[in-house]
């Protein structure tokens, strides 16, 4: 319409055995989404059943009677600890799950950074051996060293400690190093220039101008690596145990309890719930960012 075509699909512009192969993968995505929703959609039924019914019904029975409340009582119900003092609720245990998430990608995004900067702009002597270093110490295993470790945090004092989190998070050796040292290699060296003819120095040129152009880079891996501390539960469980976040704190509940048979499990399903909305959140909203085409540019001709 008015002179304009039509916007071709993306099938339009395949071949035949192109078409196959889109309508083969396209099938298997589905089939692997739907292995996923499904069983999800029936635990969000049953977050509305009351505990005899759930325990006389199957899973993809619909409840008689909706109960809203279930969701509400779980943040009365979700509370761990042996003690009145060492009681965490599902609101610590939610608070928790986010400082501690937050500090430790910040970190973990941040430091790769660094020491990829010092590996693309500066030159100095050994370089090469301390990147062979580098890379070799990435291919070591590291299993059988959990016991020399946790004696290590109990000697150095970490143990349940907040500094535990910022401590143990620089780390220089993630192989994110390299992604950001190729990233740093192939800037401009214009912008750098232009910078310093008006007399800034290398730290602010750094902050204010390179740091800027990779902060792509560093959103995403910030974005992985939250959706993935968001389910650490290993380390607070070991070394954190006054720190519980929620996925230590779920876990706990769930072992305590369906152990002695006493578990009310559709609030404990919504409490599992509830848990995965935050990340789900921060997905949906930066999921552009981590997959679109990013360009930048800027200088002057």
């Amino acid at each position: 319409m008015f002179g304009r075509e039509k916007e071709q699909n993306i099938l339009t512009q395949r071949d035949g055995a192109e078409k196959v192969i889109f309508g083969i993968v396209f099938t298997i995505i589905s089939i692997q989404i739907l292995t996923i929703l499904i069983p999800l959609g029936f635990m969000l039924m049953n977050t509305f059943k009351g505990r005899m019914e759930f325990n006389v019904t199957n899973l993809w029975t619909p409840p008689k009677n909706w109960l809203f409340k279930n969701w509400g009582e779980s943040f009365k119900y979700l509370v761990v600890g042996d003690s009145k003092a060492t009681e965490v609720s599902f609101i610590g245990m939610v608070w928790n799950s986010l400082w501690q998430t937050c500090v430790r990608a910040t970190i973990l995004s941040l430091t790769p950074m660094l020491v990829g900067y010092v590996y693309a702009r500066y030159d100095f002597y050994g370089k090469k051996a301390v990147m062979a270093v580098h890379l070799f110490t990435m291919t070591l295993p590291l299993f059988g060293s959990g016991g020399a470790y946790m004696k290590f945090i109990h000697d150095v004092g970490l143990f349940d400690s907040p500094l535990y989190f910022i401590l143990t998070s620089w780390n220089g050796r993630s192989p994110s190093v390299f992604i950001y040292s190729a990233a740093f290699t192939g800037l401009s060296h214009a912008y750098k220039e232009a910078a310093e003819l008006d007399g800034a120095s290398r730290l602010r040129i750094f902050f204010s101008i390179e740091a800027r152009m990779v902060a792509p880079i560093f959103w995403t891996f910030f974005i992985n690596n939250t959706l993935g501390l968001w389910n650490d539960y290993l380390n607070v469980l070991l070394y954190q145990p006054s720190f519980t976040n929620l996925s230590t704190g779920l876990y706990l509940f769930g072992s305590k309890f369906e152990k002695s048979g006493n578990m009310h499990t559709p609030i404990y399903w919504c409490g599992l719930i509830i848990g995965s909305i935050p990340p789900l959140v921060l997905f949906g909203f930066s999921s552009d960012l981590i997959f679109k085409n990013m360009a930048l540019g800027g200088l002057k001709g």
